[in-house]
């Protein structure tokens, strides 16, 4: 009687774990899932922005060859290429969740071994571009430096002002003559250089670096979902 007592003790407290585990479980996929669906909607934004800057560089880049070809284009288009074309990216994804499973070791209660799988994917995948921070910074860096000796500022406002209160005058106002301050050939071949570097960096970020953790966390949300039905 005594080791029946013992035994049905320890099942009864396993299940009453095992419930525990599973109550945990759901609770982190819960907060894991809001995390990674604020990251798709912010990762699908910027994945828009990368490909209409990349589509702004690719036209700036034929005026540029264009301009280095002597053939007669317009100042304003050039400023308006080269300010609207290569941004700056801050890559931003929500990780207190993400954090709390690794440093707490709770990814033991997901017992599905293609969620942990998954987790540790969208892991790496942060990391990687976290890591090339300073590749992206020396980038955007090298591509400033090499546009702003030949764009007078005032000329910008001049321009972005004229954009804003004649939308319907768009093309006609991109054919005004602008000035560089700076037109000389060594300049904008250094311009072309700099901008052709930063189209690969930008190229990278948006098939790899941006759409792996997005395409993943699109994943993880489907499995989560499915393994603790959740809304």
């Amino acid at each position: 009687m005594l080791f029946l007592a013992i035994t049905l003790g320890f099942f009864v407290e396993n299940k009453r774990e095992h419930i525990l585990e599973n109550k945990r479980a759901k609770e982190y996929a819960k907060a894991l899932v809001s995390d990674l669906i604020a990251d798709t909607t912010e990762l699908g934004k910027d994945l828009y922005g990368l490909s209409q800057t990349l589509a702004f560089s690719d036209t700036l880049e034929m005026e540029l060859l264009k301009k280095l070809a002597g053939t007669g284009i317009s100042g304003a288009r050039l400023y308006y290429y080269t300010f609207f074309a290569p941004g700056k990216f801050q890559f931003g994804v929500k990780t207190a969740t993400l954090s709390q499973l690794k440093n707490s070791g709770s990814l033991r209660y997901f017992r599905n071994f293609e969620i942990i799988r998954l987790i540790n994917e969208y892991d790496q995948a942060i990391l990687t571009q976290i890591g090339r921070s300073e590749i992206d910074l020396s980038s955007f860096t090298m591509w400033r430096e090499a546009r702003e000796p030949l764009f007078n500022f005032y000329h910008l406002k001049k321009l972005q002002q004229l954009l804003a209160d004649r939308p319907q005058s768009h093309d006609s106002i991109l054919n005004i003559d602008l000035p560089l301050m700076d037109n000389s050939p060594g300049a904008i071949n250094k311009i072309a250089h700099a901008l052709s570097e930063r189209k690969l960096n930008l190229q990278r970020r948006q098939n790899e670096y941006y759409r792996d953790p997005y395409n993943i966390a699109r994943k993880l949300v489907d499995v989560l979902k499915k393994e603790y039905h959740l809304k």
